[in-house]
């Protein structure tokens, strides 16, 4: 449940900036990216969390053990500018690395034949659709109220949801993408497809 918590809200920032950007027209190459640089922000959270902890755990044992040399050490980790430059360190490393996954992503979606690129953005709206469901099932029973047969209904909305999603992101996929890559073309113009 805890991790449902930290999960929930970088998937549902995801969903927010692929909307926006497939809202914008100039922004709409970026939209697949945007949102899996919140997603990619997941993986430093979850390092910087067992790096924490595990920092913690060796400052108690440490502690505990009576050792005089490290009491130095466990009372720096206690202070509170050592947490705050450890947390500062950590969103960094976390920023960084969530960037470099989009900018590798943007790179190689880019060069996909246009077929594997509308599979691709299909899936990824079938993903959205899902997790929106998510969200009308939260955001319904956080509001308290009260669906007749709540199984039948949040599946129906479940699918209708994902599928309506996955059909418009792949119907709409050449404008999801920008213009063929000059540096490095994998594709060749036909294989990439039009744009619009």
């Amino acid at each position: 449940m805890f991790t449902a918590f930290l999960v929930l809200p970088f998937f549902f920032a995801g969903i927010i900036a692929f909307l926006v950007c497939v809202a914008a027209r100039p922004l709409r190459r970026f939209a697949l990216s945007s949102a899996l640089w919140f997603v990619a922000l997941l993986p430093g959270l979850f390092i910087g969390l067992i790096i924490g902890g595990l920092w913690r755990a060796a400052m108690e044992h440490m502690n505990a053990a009576h050792m005089h040399w490290e009491q130095d050490l466990v009372r720096l980790s206690q202070t509170k500018s050592a947490t705050v430059m450890f947390d500062i360190a950590i969103a960094m490393a976390m920023i960084a690395l969530a960037s470099i996954i989009a900018m590798l992503h943007q790179s190689v979606i880019h060069r996909l034949t246009l077929a594997l690129f509308k599979l691709y953005v299909a899936s990824v709206g079938f993903g959205i659709g899902l997790l929106l469901a998510l969200l009308l099932a939260i955001g319904l029973a956080v509001a308290s109220i009260n669906v007749p047969h709540p199984g039948p209904f949040f599946l129906t909305l479940t699918i209708l949801l994902s599928s309506t999603t996955a059909f418009l992101c792949f119907r709409n996929a050449s404008s999801l993408r920008g213009k063929l890559p000059r540096n490095f073309p994998i594709v060749t113009e036909k294989e990439f497809g039009t744009t619009s």
